[in-house]
């Protein structure tokens, strides 16, 4: 597996959802050619995956890897920057992401 988490995973399933969670993170970040890219967190821990500026819009993106788990856009990030876009990124379409 990726970066040595393999003994992690197999020794602690109960934690291998956040390490997985924080590969995908990783994975799918680092394969943009993006030059403007952040993540969003506020004091009180509401955050956003990834984030790229593009022509002055924000593209929000959060990942989640069931495709039916439910994410939804932090009012204070929707009301800070009302032009944006929101998707979430999962194993069914994570690849048209990358791409």
């Amino acid at each position: 597996m990726v970066n040595g988490y393999y003994p992690d995973v197999v020794n602690n399933p109960a934690d291998s959802r956040e390490i997985l969670t924080e590969l995908a993170n990783s994975y799918l970040g680092n394969n943009r050619l993006f030059a403007n890219r952040f993540f969003w967190r506020t004091r009180s821990q509401q955050e956003i995956d990834y984030i790229e500026e593009s022509y002055g819009i924000l593209h929000a993106y959060e990942f989640k890897w069931n495709p039916i788990a439910k994410a939804f856009l932090p009012k204070s990030f929707r009301q800070a920057y009302p032009e944006h876009r929101f998707e979430i990124i999962n194993r069914n379409n994570y690849q048209g992401f990358i791409s």
